[in-house]
């Protein structure tokens, strides 16, 4: 990928990076992908351009999640934890939120995965949403052991969706 000698607008350049570390990702292309992000993170930097900045590295930790590397995954993800939260950026939080709830949900750090779930349910503005966020409240109940509380969250997220997928991962 030559794409910095491309052009001037290196915004641009940027975003179709980052662009094309989604389709990687989509395609199941995790070292390519990871590859596109590291760049269009650099290059966001660069721009100072901290928005792209933390969605590079939340697509970072996910992939390194999905790799199951961990450690690897937490401090991407913490750092874009961080950057998020300094700059209100409350969908990209939203998002670094249930990862990071789920990340520890993994690490069995219980308490981790119910603070980080239930920030992730505090910032769902769209009632679309209340689907994904009751299954991640519930998740984490589960893993603290409060089952009246996790079949609380999972019934009702299965209640709200109309997703077969969603519906799965909640039984």
């Amino acid at each position: 990928m030559a794409l910095e000698q491309a052009g001037q607008d290196t915004a641009l350049i940027e975003r179709i990076y980052l662009n094309i570390g989604y389709q990687c990702c989509n395609q199941g292309l995790n070292q390519k992908a990871d590859s596109a992000f590291a760049l269009s993170a650099k290059m966001a930097i660069a721009l100072k351009d901290s928005s792209m900045f933390c969605e590079c590295l939340a697509m970072q930790g996910r992939i390194n999640m999905l790799q199951n590397k961990t450690q690897d995954a937490e401090t991407y993800l913490a750092k874009a934890y961080q950057v998020a939260k300094a700059n209100a950026y409350t969908s990209i939080r939203r998002k670094v939120t249930a990862e990071l709830s789920n990340l520890y949900s993994r690490k069995k750090e219980a308490d981790q995965s119910l603070r980080f779930a239930k920030e992730h349910f505090s910032l769902l503005t769209d009632s679309s949403y209340y689907p994904l966020g009751h299954l991640h409240m519930g998740n984490a109940y589960y893993f603290c052991g409060r089952y009246d509380s996790a079949r609380w969250h999972l019934r009702r997220c299965v209640e709200l969706t109309k997703s077969y997928g969603i519906k799965a991962d909640a039984y």
